[in-house]
């Protein structure tokens, strides 16, 4: 029975060197782990702040979408009115062609009356024109 016993000894000292080997894996682990805790902590503090700088962006965003909504109807009807425009528009056109001559005949005649009030005023004796 001591004979068996003797040979079972290094078997149990393989054993506890096992034993004390898992005890320092998990004690470093455990170190491990307690350094890498402040940086989770961090993390978590700027993933809070990303959270309340993403909540306080919201009415200012709903703000931007509400105007974009506004001005997308407002060029709606800014297109409708242009659209309603073009027919008279296009009826304008051709009066407008036949006006032209009519204001250039016109502006030649201011030009001429222009010369000839200008031809008067130099003829004109000074005390006259007081």
């Amino acid at each position: 029975m001591i004979h068996t016993m003797l040979e079972i000894i290094p078997t149990q000292e393989k054993m506890v060197d096992t034993t004390i080997e898992i005890i320092t894996t998990s004690a470093k682990m455990i170190h491990t782990t307690l350094e890498i805790i402040p940086a989770a902590e961090e993390m978590a503090d700027t993933t809070i702040e990303i959270i309340h700088t993403v909540i306080e962006m919201i009415p200012t965003t709903i703000e931007i979408i509400d105007t974009a909504i506004e001005m997308a109807h407002t060029m709606i009807e800014m297109t409708d009115t242009a659209i309603e425009i073009i027919p008279t528009t296009i009826k304008i056109i051709p009066t407008t062609i036949e006006i032209v001559p009519t204001i250039i005949e016109m502006t030649h005649t201011a030009i001429e009356m222009t010369h000839t009030s200008r031809k008067i005023i130099n003829t004109t004796p000074f005390f006259v024109v007081l």
